[in-house]
């Protein structure tokens, strides 16, 4: 019986170093990208990543898969699945991302903190809610603030709401 690819986009299979973050985490893990399409990538890591959970992708100049994403270099993507896989003396999970934002910039896309307007690393973005973003700073005052016309006038703030 021969198996259908239900895929929307083409892959080009390639082995390409990439690096990646998990959301909220401070630093890059290399990994392998072994293929790459216009919607999403397929990549080998150290470790597990969680369905649904968001991650950063930074993609070389050069390689395959620069070549079919020409121009972009830094991807925000969601985690469609991860699965272990089996080699021998290394823990290897696969992992399938579709992407969210693609960025031609080498640093990706920037992100500024709702309250304050700093410019915050994608690695160090505290989301309160879809496209709202805090530092950590403000992230934690917020969170520590009990319920009440405060933390209400702060969220309106936020939302833009302020009369």
């Amino acid at each position: 019986m021969v198996a259908l690819d239900n895929r929307n986009h083409e892959r080009l299979c390639d082995e390409t170093p990439i690096e990646y973050a998990t959301f909220n985490s401070k630093h890059f893990t290399r990994a392998v990208s072994l293929n790459v399409s216009c919607g999403g990538i397929y990549f080998e890591s150290p470790t597990n990543l969680e369905p649904g959970s968001d991650v950063c992708i930074k993609m070389p100049k050069e390689g395959a898969g620069a070549d079919v994403l020409v121009p972009y270099r830094f991807f925000r993507a969601k985690v469609k699945w991860s699965r272990p896989l089996t080699h021998p003396h290394v823990e290897v999970y696969g992992n399938g991302v579709q992407y969210l934002v693609r960025s031609c910039l080498d640093n990706g896309p920037t992100y500024s903190c709702a309250l304050c307007g700093e410019v915050i690393p994608y690695g160090q973005l505290r989301v309160l809610e879809e496209f709202v973003y805090l530092n950590d700073d403000w992230y934690h005052r917020y969170q520590d603030l009990p319920e009440g016309c405060i933390k209400q006038s702060l969220r309106d703030l936020i939302d833009g709401n302020v009369i």
